[in-house]
């Protein structure tokens, strides 16, 4: 990609990224040149970046809207796994031990997914030729190490009513955007998908949620949750008694 429409994509896109995601974080001549290294894709909502188990090792940095990451169960499923957006990047692990697809990435937004397509060898170069770069995508792996750690410990600790409350908070934290003083989740996910994510049966989702909208913590809008009280809820999720 030239420079002009490097620095046109990232301009159209970079309000919407978080400041300490994988993109946020990069100074802009880092930034610039990551971007001038791949090829800019359009992906329509349902679209797949990458399969589950298919030898590709490309990388996507995300400049807009919102994917969905699911894994396959044994039993047919599927677990969604986490969701990622603008200012994020997915297909590292791939690309850099050589391995298969260890998730199935698809574009869920309303609007479509811009991203930055790199091969392997594209973005091994732009990292051994820019140490911050690396340094920082190094701390982005970690940290979902981190957190896919952290939500294992809490799905075999606490209740579902707190699994549910933490998924929130962090959701509505990512993903959220403000609408007349709550904070609706801008991704589309279905009871099913909410249960997957938190290792419960669709119906504790569904009991979990009810019981937070009874308390006036939440209210269901079509598959987009909004949170009516981001602070109680968040002491609901991280004060809770025991599990249960």
């Amino acid at each position: 990609m030239d420079g002009a429409a490097a620095l046109t994509l990232i301009e159209e896109t970079r309000g919407t990224w978080r400041a300490d995601s994988f993109l946020g974080a990069l100074r802009p001549a880092v930034l610039r040149a990551l971007v001038m290294a791949g090829e800019a894709v359009v992906l329509q909502k349902a679209e797949r970046l990458m399969k589950e188990g298919e030898r590709s090792t490309d990388v996507f940095l995300l400049m807009s809207s919102f994917v969905k990451v699911t894994a396959g169960t044994g039993a047919g499923g599927q677990v969604l796994l986490a969701l990622r957006c603008g200012g994020d990047v997915v297909g590292e692990i791939a690309a850099r031990d050589g391995g298969s697809r260890t998730a199935t990435v698809t574009a869920c937004g309303q609007e479509p997914v811009k991203a930055v397509r790199l091969t392997c060898q594209g973005l091994e170069q732009c990292l051994a030729d820019r140490p911050e770069a690396r340094l920082r995508l190094e701390h982005t792996i970690l940290g979902k190490f981190r957190t896919a750690t952290m939500r294992r410990v809490d799905n075999s600790s606490t209740r579902a009513r707190t699994r549910l409350a933490r998924a929130l908070v962090v959701m509505a934290e990512d993903f959220g955007a403000p609408l007349r003083g709550s904070t609706v989740i801008q991704v589309d996910l279905t009871h099913l998908e909410w249960g997957t994510m938190i290792s419960c049966s669709e119906k504790t989702v569904e009991r979990a949620m009810a019981d937070l909208a009874r308390d006036g913590l939440v209210e269901r809008h079509r598959k987009r949750p909004i949170v009516r009280d981001l602070e109680a809820l968040r002491a609901l999720a991280y004060d809770d008694g025991p599990s249960m």
